[in-house]
């Protein structure tokens, strides 16, 4: 939770609005991130076989 009190702490700073929600905001991204993402990487891992395949298979873009 400290980066999201830090930018809750500056936009204040800067004359932004802080209310109930913000407030909620800063708790709960901070909890949820932090039991969604772990789970998310768990679950798709690429596998070391699937990692080496694909190297040097990216193509271009075509200048975009």
């Amino acid at each position: 939770m400290g980066m999201e009190a830090l930018v809750l702490l500056i936009g204040w700073l800067l004359g932004g609005p802080v209310l109930f929600g913000t407030l909620l905001f800063c708790v709960m991204i901070g909890l949820s991130a932090g039991l969604v993402l772990p789970q998310y990487w768990k679950n798709n891992q690429p596998s070391a076989w699937s990692d080496k395949r694909s190297r040097g298979r990216v193509k271009s873009l075509g200048g975009i």
